[in-house]
């Protein structure tokens, strides 16, 4: 049996309020996340702060949205945390 990725897809909601983070900010990955329809994300975990997630990516202080706060690396970019919120990805 072939195994299938099932995509989600966005509310027209879910689209404009995408569009509108986008807008408003510069991404060194050209939008990857956006554009594989949130499939390709770098890999985060929401741990109940509104304006975070917890970056779990090694390479994570490359990065220009990681913020190191004690032993967490959170991740402060607006899409991924819009990502992980709002759409559980």
């Amino acid at each position: 049996m072939e195994a299938r990725c099932i995509r989600m897809e966005l509310t027209a909601d879910q689209q404009r309020e995408v569009q509108e983070i986008m807008a408003q900010m510069r991404c060194a990955k050209n939008f990857e996340c956006s554009k594989s329809e949130f499939e390709v994300l770098g890999n985060a975990k929401d741990f109940g702060v509104e304006h975070y997630i917890e970056c779990l990516e090694p390479e994570s202080h490359r990065c220009k949205f990681a913020l190191c706060f004690g032993s967490r690396d959170l991740c402060t970019c607006p899409l991924r945390i819009y990502a992980s919120k709002n759409l559980k990805k």
